[in-house]
């Protein structure tokens, strides 16, 4: 028997999280020159866009790790239309067994099997049997 395991993240957040503090570092090396030479500034401003292009790297590359990620826009319609289909088919059968009448008969008869008319007596009030009572 499978055992129902939770569906895990496809997309790791921390490394899309990490692509606005790299640019924002980039834009304070830049703008911060300080006290620096100009060599320093220079490389801090190289190791800082460095830094965004290996996260942009690794960023890339996991979103092209996604199933269905090759699939042009023109590709998708087609799966997704067929799924729309799907959908609207299970919707109508909910729909139309949700209305389907459970018993053929009518109520009454229905009825009649949960709580049978009582018989009719075999005896007449005096204790002689019903059929001999008019020969």
């Amino acid at each position: 028997m499978a055992v129902f395991q939770a569906p895990q993240a496809s997309l790791p957040v921390d490394t899309f999280e990490g692509l606005l503090p790299a640019l924002t570092n980039i834009l304070k090396v830049v703008y911060d020159v300080g006290d620096s030479e100009e060599a320093q500034h220079k490389l801090a401003i190289t190791a800082a866009t460095d830094a965004l292009k290996e996260k942009l790297a690794r960023a890339k590359e996991l979103v092209e790790s996604l199933p269905g990620g090759e699939m042009l826009l023109e590709d998708q319609d087609e799966p997704i239309a067929a799924l729309e289909r799907l959908r609207d088919q299970r919707r109508d059968h909910i729909l139309n067994f949700g209305t389907k009448e459970l018993f053929s008969g009518d109520v009454r008869s229905i009825t009649e099997l949960v709580e049978p008319e009582p018989s009719p007596p075999t005896q007449t009030s005096a204790g002689i049997p019903m059929d001999l009572e008019n020969p």
